[in-house]
């Protein structure tokens, strides 16, 4: 029994003697690249937004001023646009992105027009106020093919919740949004969209606007107000009235 006992002894020691040596971890190479990539970029944070009655707060990301392509025009002067916004809940002391996969050029963001009000259906006399929402109008589709999202790219109205969560387009894709408003005393957004029937890839007075609507919370996007057979309807009338005799 002793001997069996030693070579079971002896069997371990040399187990561990030829046991090749762990290597220490390698560290992550991919990692180690992309940090390197990001040492360069600076973030440009605009000043914050208070999102109103909530403890919500919106730090918009500016983009590269030096790119004039990403830049509205107004009365010749370049309007601030933005690539993405950090949002900070300072109750409990979270933040996120507000789009961490999507490349966007924001131009308007409107925390305030948010808040719609409509009658309750159990009660038409009392007025419920909607929970709030953040909208954006956005370019995010190289629409004419030229390597760039610009200003001849289509608007979009986008929306999102106090938190930036639920961050979503309302507007069809491919059509350009030139207005939009909080219909009163309702849950619906009533939007005045051009669509490029000549396919020039151009937006301009030379394209049909389209009258759309899109409901609070709903999730399909905003469609047309007025059906087919109303606006067949409306054609008849333009004709009688203003056709040559």
């Amino acid at each position: 029994m002793k001997s069996i006992y030693y070579l079971f002894i002896l069997s371990i020691a040399f187990n561990s003697c030829t046991e090749s040596p762990k290597k220490p971890a390698q560290t992550n190479t991919k990692t180690k690249v992309q940090q390197e990539k990001l040492k360069g970029l600076d973030l440009d944070f605009s000043e914050l937004i208070q999102i109103d009655s909530s403890s919500n707060i919106m730090y918009p990301l500016i983009l590269n001023k030096d790119n004039d392509d990403l830049y509205s025009i107004k009365s010749g002067s370049r309007a601030t646009t933005y690539w993405n916004a950090a949002f900070y809940n300072a109750t409990d002391q979270t933040y996120r992105l507000l789009d961490e996969n999507r490349k966007m050029v924001i131009y308007e963001i409107d925390e305030k027009s948010g808040i719609a009000q409509y009658k309750l259906p159990s009660d038409k006399k009392r007025v419920s106020t909607i929970k709030s929402f953040i909208y954006y109008i956005i370019r995010s589709t190289d629409f004419n093919k030229n390597g760039n999202i610009d200003l001849d790219d289509p608007k979009y109205l986008f929306v999102s919740d106090q938190d930036g969560k639920n961050f979503k387009q309302i507007s069809p894709d491919n059509m350009n949004v030139n207005s939009w408003s909080i219909i009163k005393g309702s849950d619906r957004i009533s939007l005045a969209i051009s669509n490029d029937l000549n396919n020039d890839k151009k937006f301009n007075e030379k394209d049909q606007v389209i009258p759309m609507v899109y409901k609070l919370k709903s999730d399909s996007l905003a469609t047309e107000v007025f059906n087919e057979d109303f606006k067949f309807m409306i054609k008849k009338s333009l004709a009688q009235q203003w056709s040559p005799k």
